[in-house]
């Protein structure tokens, strides 16, 4: 059989909730609908012929094309990353930032970051915590999040650049 040219969004799909186990977490994590993820996920399956997951009301897990197609899916796009990479310009994508507080203080954070660098697209996400907002930084897939660092694991906060932005009592 072979292989469809296959989009790279619908193999970020695959990966992504193959990594979560749950649509929903990743859908929250590539910024898109559940719906619309599904979607993509069940367009990749058809054009591979294949099931790829198998999803109870429950639980997803990945079916044995799943685990063999993963590590291949991965490679494509890391070559695609690269490739990107290599002709992106730092204007080419917003920064995402992650506000680990809500309320005002958010949008005051917010809205003074963007007066200090009128430049930069700034794409506002809300998050669980500063532990999570750690993890992104550290695997390249969130720029700067907005939060207090004391919680963090001192191994971890030895990887991060940290600055003091505000302090409150």
């Amino acid at each position: 059989m072979a292989v469809p040219d296959t989009d790279p969004r619908l193999l970020r799909a695959f990966v992504t909730v193959a990594e979560e186990l749950h649509f929903t977490r990743a859908a929250a994590r590539l910024y898109v609908a559940q719906q619309a993820l599904s979607r993509d996920v069940r367009r990749l399956e058809r054009e591979l012929g294949r099931d790829l997951f198998v999803r109870t009301t429950r639980q997803v897990s990945l079916t044995p094309d799943g685990e063999r197609l993963l590590p291949h899916a991965r490679r494509v796009l890391d070559a695609h990353a690269a490739l990107s990479a290599a002709f992106a310009g730092p204007a080419d994508r917003p920064l995402l930032v992650d506000l680990n507080t809500d309320g005002m203080t958010a949008a005051r954070v917010l809205a003074r970051a963007r007066e200090l660098a009128p430049e930069c697209e700034l794409m506002a996400r809300f998050e669980s915590g500063l532990t999570w907002a750690a993890d992104e930084i550290l695997a390249g897939r969130l720029d700067v999040s907005f939060g207090r660092a004391a919680g963090l694991a001192p191994g971890v906060l030895a990887r991060l650049s940290v600055q003091p932005v505000r302090y409150e009592p």
